[in-house]
């Protein structure tokens, strides 16, 4: 038994150089068909990445409703006693929901 085990451990460890060289092959591989897909990618849009406005109307409408979300939720007690409870809350939920919806990619 000890011959058998003695001679799979020098099999074993010749095999993971092995499979260690194949790994690093398939990794690269992987990495360069990555990067043609990239490269694939950016031309069909022609540029039009980097032309991509920053912070377009629909945005700051969405940073503008997170930041009313988020005001009315700080001064929420105040608004809770003018209005009742429920309706500040309905308000900035809708407000935040809104403000998601307009910072999603188009």
């Amino acid at each position: 038994m000890d011959e058998h085990e003695e001679f799979s451990l020098t099999l074993e460890r010749q095999n993971l150089k092995w499979l260690y060289q194949a790994n690093l092959e398939y990794i690269s591989e992987n990495q360069t068909v990555s990067n043609l897909d990239n490269l694939i990618a950016h031309g069909s849009l022609k540029g039009s990445i980097f032309r991509m406005k920053v912070l377009s109307a629909s945005r700051l409408r969405g940073v503008g409703c997170f930041t009313f979300a988020g005001l009315a939720y700080a001064n929420l007690s105040t608004l809770s006693l003018m209005f009742g409870p429920t309706l500040p809350m309905i308000g900035i939920v809708s407000a935040a929901i809104f403000g998601a919806r307009g910072l999603k990619e188009q």
